[in-house]
């Protein structure tokens, strides 16, 4: 487990600034390395608190540790709220054109 910043920060394509750090998410498998990434924590040191969480980071590799203890992690459906569209079925009426 480790905390790296990568050493290109330059301006992709559009007003995109990349990432600055990277939190990766693995889990256990069956693959030759052992895990398998389930997804990423980007963060930008342009902005206070991601930075203030990079320093903390950098400073000792026990943090890593330190955070994910603290870490509140939770499960959601996407969609799952009901707040999205609402699509057309054959009982509601007819759409319009505009």
């Amino acid at each position: 487990m480790g905390f790296k910043t990568p050493e290109d920060t330059t301006v992709v394509k559009g007003n995109f600034k990349k990432s600055t750090a990277f939190i990766n998410l693995w889990l256990p498998s069956n693959t030759e390395s052992g895990k398998k990434k389930v997804g990423t924590i980007y963060l930008d040191d342009s902005k206070e608190d991601e930075a203030a969480l990079i320093t903390f980071l950098k400073a000792n590799d026990d943090n890593l540790v330190t955070l994910m203890n603290t870490m509140i992690v939770d499960f959601k459906l996407a969609g799952g709220n009901g707040s999205g569209f609402v699509l057309p079925t054959a009982e509601s009426a007819e759409s319009t054109t505009g």
